[in-house]
């Protein structure tokens, strides 16, 4: 058989939840899949920073690049249902989105897509308008019901899948997501430490600084702990910047630096290891999570979790919070 795999959400260079899910998945997959033949489907107009370099030696994988502006690609897939992605890779039984995209493909070539969740149908006030006219217009439940299999991350988003979407149960089938499990390397904890201006002892809290990660809470109640002399560590958030970031951390780094708080900003995954490792705490407050991959990482590090008791967080981490 042969497989496309659409490679568009590395097209940033920045890896988060979905990227981390693509790029977990594809490693393992190379790693012992030598029967099927794999088309991997990327398009960036620039370069993208995300290293492909374990697919280099794989004789079964071919990368299919092209540099199509993406919002002309969007918008001719959109109106014009073309070109068909199946054929860009050319000769595919099977295509593989490992997230919710505008795509088309030929009838007769078979379509699986992930879904890590529906945060955008249960909570579109923590989405900026752009981000709500985006999944308006890209059509997730249309995506869904067209495909022939979808995968869930969860047991959680699975039933969500169904009730949201009246997805046959037969078609969502759950595929937990995952990390590789090793013994963290400390070696790099100085460099690291001195790198992102770390403090001997802290509480780290990770993910994109946006409404729906509830960060705001901890910085509230960290605040409170501080003003009473409570808490003798310091309080580090860390990734990538997102909607309405001044509400979500204030508008003066500078007053959160005096009160302990620490913003890190994004991580380089190579440094990630390490910076939850040396945390004393990992706090993840989120209202809703479709999986949650940095529980897992969390847990990789032996680092204690503490986690809010909501969505798929109780599946993912179990009584191990």
């Amino acid at each position: 058989m042969t497989i496309g795999v659409d490679l568009r959400p590395l097209a940033a260079g920045r890896r988060s939840g979905v990227e981390e899910y693509l790029l977990e998945l594809l490693k393992a997959v190379v790693s012992f899949d030598h029967k099927n033949e794999y088309k991997f489907f990327l398009n960036s107009y620039h370069q993208s920073e995300v290293s492909l370099d374990f697919i280099k030696t794989r004789k079964n994988v071919t990368v299919c690049q092209f540099r199509i502006p993406s919002k002309l690609l969007n918008l001719s897939l959109r109106l014009f249902k073309r070109p068909r992605l199946n054929r860009l890779v050319s000769g595919v039984d099977l295509f593989f989105m490992p997230n919710i995209l505008f795509e088309a493909l030929d009838r007769q070539c078979a379509k699986v897509v992930t879904f890590h969740d529906l945060s955008f149908e249960h909570y579109p006030e923590f989405l900026s308008l752009k981000r709500r006219l985006w999944h308006k217009v890209v059509g997730p439940k249309k995506i869904a019901k067209s495909a022939d299999k979808v995968i869930a991350v969860s047991e959680e988003t699975k039933r969500d899948l169904v009730e949201t979407y009246k997805l046959p149960l037969e078609k969502v089938v759950t595929i937990p997501s995952g990390v590789q499990i090793y013994e963290v390397d400390r070696q790099r904890e100085k460099e690291v430490r001195a790198k992102y201006r770390l403090p001997q002892k802290y509480i780290l809290c990770f993910g994109t600084l946006e409404p729906r990660k509830n960060i705001k809470t901890i910085i509230k109640a960290y605040q409170a702990l501080r003003l009473h002399n409570r808490i003798e560590h310091a309080l580090v958030i860390s990734g990538l910047e997102g909607w309405k970031i001044e509400e979500v951390v204030g508008k003066d780094p500078a007053q959160l630096k005096l009160e302990g708080i620490v913003l890190t900003g994004y991580i380089d995954p190579r440094d990630k290891d390490i910076v939850y490792a040396a945390a004393s705490i990992f706090i993840y407050p989120s209202f809703f999570e479709g999986f949650g991959f940095p529980l897992l990482e969390a847990a990789r590090a032996k680092t204690p979790i503490i986690a809010a008791a909501n969505s798929s967080i109780l599946e993912v981490i179990s009584n191990a919070a």
